[in-house]
């Protein structure tokens, strides 16, 4: 009898795969493959010339990869990628009901209590707001940087090592703190412009990195790759916690949460002709 229900057993696993019931896990998503297409001089102050420059380029949508479903509150966002002979420019169009940042400087850093009234406005971060970040570095090795801009145009701009520079900064006591030492004040490290459209309920940015920050030289050349992922913070005021979205299709890590700093899934930019 025993020998019988083995068998049975067998049998009903085979038709299974057979007729398809068996469930497979998914196939972990790829890191994508951005083609960065030349674009000519354009004047950045004018957006209709910024809008005219950036529509024949592909409008690569921010998602939420790492949930079964969006976000009930999730917001579209697109970006697109351009390439001139010295720099690279990002142009971001992100939707957006409640636009806010309550950063008023440069590489500001501590998080305030959001729940607490009249809060020290010398203590907040631009992750407290609505912003758009993008992660970038050279292709085959180098230090990789973290750039924020705000609704406002307020920037942060933080330099990394590596990866395990990152994860170990943040795993320590008092990680806060010790992110400052990572921040590269002074002069700005790139070039950003932005439109507020409170009435349709949109706000863009337009972001110019210079080659000479990734590749350490003034010119790009065709055949040449960074790495590069495109992420936002949407942040309504009267909600704790912001809503992710990136260009990244990052996975949920068993026992952590969602790392934009991951590069296993930043996207490869490929500098075409």
């Amino acid at each position: 009898m025993k020998v019988f229900f083995r068998l049975a057993y067998v049998i009903f696993a085979l038709l299974m795969g057979v007729t398809g019931f068996a469930q497979e896990k998914p196939a972990a998503p790829k890191p994508p493959v951005f083609e960065c297409k030349p674009i000519p001089p354009f004047d950045p102050l004018h957006w209709k010339s910024v809008e005219m420059i950036f529509e024949a380029l592909p409008a690569i949508p921010l998602q939420q990869s790492w949930l079964p479903e969006k976000d009930s509150r999730f917001e579209p966002a697109t970006v697109s990628i351009g390439w001139q002979p010295d720099s690279v420019w990002i142009y971001a169009l992100m939707e957006d009901r409640d636009i806010f940042n309550p950063t008023t400087r440069m590489n500001q850093l501590q998080e305030p209590d959001m729940n607490v009234p009249g809060q020290d406005p010398e203590r907040v971060t631009t992750v407290m707001g609505d912003v758009f970040e993008v992660l970038v570095r050279a292709a085959n090795a180098g230090p990789y940087y973290e750039l924020h801009v705000t609704p406002h145009n307020q920037v942060l701009q933080l330099k990394w090592l590596d990866w395990k520079d990152y994860v170990s900064t943040e795993e320590k006591p008092g990680a806060k703190n010790l992110f400052a030492a990572h921040f590269v004040n002074g002069e700005r490290l790139f070039a950003s412009y932005v439109q507020v459209d409170k009435a349709h309920k949109q706000w863009r940015v337009l972001m110019q990195i210079p080659a000479r920050l990734i590749n350490g030289t003034d010119a790009i050349s065709l055949g040449q790759n960074w790495l590069i992922s495109c992420s936002r913070y949407d942040r309504d005021q009267d909600v704790i916690g912001p809503i992710l979205s990136s260009t990244s299709p990052h996975q949920k890590q068993r026992g952590r949460s969602i790392s934009f700093h991951r590069q296993d899934k930043w996207a490869q930019l490929k500098f075409v002709d």
